[in-house]
């Protein structure tokens, strides 16, 4: 029988909640899709913000 996948799409202009995250991995999450807006990661040309995308990624790790 093929692995089913469960996840979720993370798009919000805050940062991802540590808890919120934890509470999607206790559901059985499988995967979570984030969406990273360019003009807030690239605000001009040559200028990168990777901040946020960052803290998305530190939460979704940390909650497993």
């Amino acid at each position: 029988m093929p692995r089913i996948l469960f996840g979720n799409s993370w798009e919000s202009f805050e940062h991802a909640p540590a808890a919120g995250m934890r509470a999607l991995a206790a559901m059985g999450l499988s995967f979570i899709r984030v969406w990273v807006f360019w003009d807030a990661a690239n605000p001009e040309p040559g200028v990168f913000n990777w901040a946020k995308v960052d803290a998305d990624m530190q939460a979704i790790r940390g909650a497993g």
